[in-house]
């Protein structure tokens, strides 16, 4: 008997309880944990379509130049040397403004004694307007401005006996394309065109010019993309140069090769 009163007086209370809970206003609410809420992890790395470029407002990149230089005369010494170009993007609108500095320098070999070394700093700005074609498939033409240096010094004997010096300046087109083959993986090209007014120091001999230059790449690029919208790209390719009338004077070669491969890593924001 006083289980069955327990009990009733136990129901009693609990009936109490809860309608005494239902007549507070819910927004009175405040629950100190979420309800149904997971702790939130950290946003993994997945592989990234091919985006509109448009949709991260700046962007930065390094890429790992092994070159080597050839001219018709063999002034330099065609062998693999090391450079490297840093880049910086940014969105304005439906363009993009981007900007690039590349530098090369090689020491060759042209007797026992003879030697030459040669540098090139080579600054880019291009304003680049993207264009989806389709799903897979992105074309990038691009417009702007090029500078441009080389240097070479023929030492004897570790003594400069020499020296030569090119700058240029002119307009730049081009074309990047890029074709998505699986999901986060994409073919990527470019060519590109220039031609620079400058003028050349060969000695104490000066002489004004114009010195078109061809630029082709091509490579695979490799795309993470994180829940954010941060993007991580690597890419490894080959690049070719060629800059005709870009040396003047006497019985050397007026033009110049640049092939080799390249590695690069960028990071949109």
């Amino acid at each position: 008997m006083r289980n069955i009163k327990f009990a009733i007086t136990s129901a009693f209370l609990l009936l109490c309880c809860f309608s005494a809970f239902a007549a507070v206003p819910s927004t009175s609410l405040v629950p100190l944990v979420p309800v149904n809420e997971k702790t939130p992890s950290l946003p993994r790395w997945k592989e990234s379509r091919l985006d509109d470029p448009q949709e991260s407002p700046m962007s930065f990149s390094a890429t790992l130049l092994m070159l080597k230089a050839k001219e018709g005369q063999s002034l330099l010494g065609n062998h693999y040397n090391p450079g490297f170009r840093l880049g910086t993007g940014s969105s304005i609108g439906n363009w993009i403004m981007g900007f690039s500095f590349t530098h090369y320098e090689s020491s060759d070999p042209i007797q026992d004694a003879l030697k030459v070394n040669f540098a090139l700093n080579d600054y880019e700005l291009a304003f680049t307007r993207p264009y989806t074609v389709e799903k897979t498939v992105r074309l990038e033409p691009f417009l702007g401005a090029e500078y441009a240096r080389t240097r070479r010094n023929f030492l004897w004997n570790q003594s400069t006996v020499y020296n030569c010096k090119f700058d240029g300046t002119g307009p730049q087109i081009g074309l990047r394309a890029f074709k998505e083959l699986v999901k986060g993986i994409s073919l990527k090209g470019s060519l590109t065109q220039s031609a620079l007014w400058g003028r050349t120091n060969w000695g104490s001999h000066k002489k004004r010019k114009l010195a078109p230059i061809t630029k082709l790449s091509l490579g695979v690029e490799w795309g993470l993309k994180r829940a954010q919208g941060q993007r991580i790209y690597l890419a490894a390719g080959y690049e070719g140069q060629y800059w005709i009338n870009e040396l003047a004077s006497g019985d050397f070669s007026k033009n110049l090769g640049l092939q080799g491969f390249t590695a690069q890593a960028k990071v949109d924001f």
